[in-house]
């Protein structure tokens, strides 16, 4: 098949997989998921920084929705990278490419990823207020930030990726 005689709808899949890809992995493993500016407090999936210091986020001291966050994200892209080799596989190697079985293998991964990620994001987003009190009284308060965004991103071109390999096996009658 290769990348010239493929449909646009596959053209288009690979640029938009490659790019959730990048968007995952910038937002998924940056500590500026959610941010408390007047503590100068940002908090990741994986990491926190204080003040400038970040660390490993502490499972120990984690609440269960952050590591309910952080199993979607990591199921997410672990669904996400095979996502991105079947594309490939679809697209550059002969023996697989245009096959309906990589096409719908690669549309079923996408949709999961996309979903994964975006699941992940809801909890987050739910639950971003239920950090333990510091004071009797006072509780943190967290607004989103930008990886939190590139995140949110990044799970709606997975399910863009899907739909566009759902629509050239429409379109182009591949079943």
């Amino acid at each position: 098949m290769g990348f010239k005689s493929s449909s646009t709808f596959i053209k288009v899949s690979l640029f938009l997989c490659i790019s959730a890809f990048v968007f995952t992995c910038i937002g998924i493993f940056s500590p500026s998921w959610l941010m408390n500016e007047a503590l100068k407090i940002q908090v990741g999936v994986f990491y926190k920084c204080v003040d400038g210091d970040c660390s490993g986020g502490d499972s120990s001291e984690s609440q269960t929705w952050q590591k309910a966050v952080a199993a979607m994200e990591i199921l997410g892209i672990l669904l996400a990278v095979p996502c991105l080799i079947f594309v490939v596989l679809f697209i550059f190697v002969p023996v697989t490419s245009g096959k309906t079985w990589v096409k719908v293998t690669t549309l079923s991964l996408a949709y999961g990823a996309g979903v994964l990620i975006l699941i992940g994001v809801i909890v987050c987003v739910a639950k971003k207020d239920d950090f333990p009190e510091l004071a009797p009284g006072y509780r943190l308060s967290f607004d989103v930030s930008w990886s939190f965004a590139m995140t949110i991103i990044a799970g709606m071109l997975y399910l863009s990726t899907g739909v566009f390999f759902t629509l050239d096996m429409i379109f182009n009658a591949s079943w």
